[in-house]
């Protein structure tokens, strides 16, 4: 039909548009196409491209500082609040219920561009939260590139005496397992006692992980 045939001109043109590196020029295209998308299979398609495209369009807007080779978005979403133990939420003891709305949250985040996470270890219970919203992502064929996770290594007060590299090895392998993920793209290592010179010894010890991709 008439209405197909320019879903498609609109879609292919912001296709072309794209394909230069001309991402905001592309999403008008997107947007029209996807406002009176084809009846054939391909217009989920363009309903689903038009909204990647807008949720990248928006990471695009924010601006960003690099950490090594990592570019960082200066907005980021915070995670410590989501812990049971740093704040009081309104579904109380049930954690299936809470846990369900913070990944809605999380997802409406992801969607309008704010695809960076930060929370640690130490935050009782987000990095599986975390880890759940990941694998709803995943399940739903959206891929882990499009997220940040940064998370923290933050040794006990009272281990810090015998904490050491292998230890360090084993908290960053337990968040990658709590997050359903292979690889953090960001570790923040926090010492309570720098009188305590370990965290010298430790934080050397990480270059290990990060050659072996489990750190970008």
């Amino acid at each position: 039909s008439q209405v197909d045939a320019l879903a498609w001109a609109n879609f292919y043109v912001g296709a072309w548009q794209e394909a230069k590196g001309e991402l905001q020029a592309s999403l008008p295209y997107f947007e029209k196409a996807a406002a009176k998308p084809s009846g054939d299979g391909m217009g989920k398609l363009m309903l689903g491209h038009a909204k990647r495209a807008r949720s990248k369009a928006m990471r695009l807007a924010i601006p960003c500082a690099r950490i090594g080779q990592l570019l960082v978005p200066r907005l980021i979403v915070g995670g410590w609040q989501l812990s049971s133990g740093h704040s009081a939420h309104p579904e109380g003891n049930d954690v299936h219920s809470f846990r369900a709305r913070c990944c809605r949250d999380l997802a409406t985040a992801t969607n309008a561009g704010l695809h960076a996470c930060d929370f640690g270890d130490i935050y009782s219970g987000v990095e599986v939260l975390v880890g759940q919203f990941v694998r709803e992502r995943l399940d739903e064929a959206k891929g882990r590139h499009e997220l940040l996770l940064f998370t923290k290594l933050v040794p006990d007060l009272d281990r810090l005496q015998t904490f050491d590299g292998s230890a360090a090895r084993e908290v960053v392998l337990r968040s990658c397992a709590r997050l359903q993920t292979d690889f953090v793209d960001l570790l923040q290592m926090h010492w309570w006692d720098t009188s305590i010179p370990r965290y010298v010894e430790v934080a050397k010890s990480l270059l290990s992980l990060k050659a072996e991709g489990r750190v970008r």
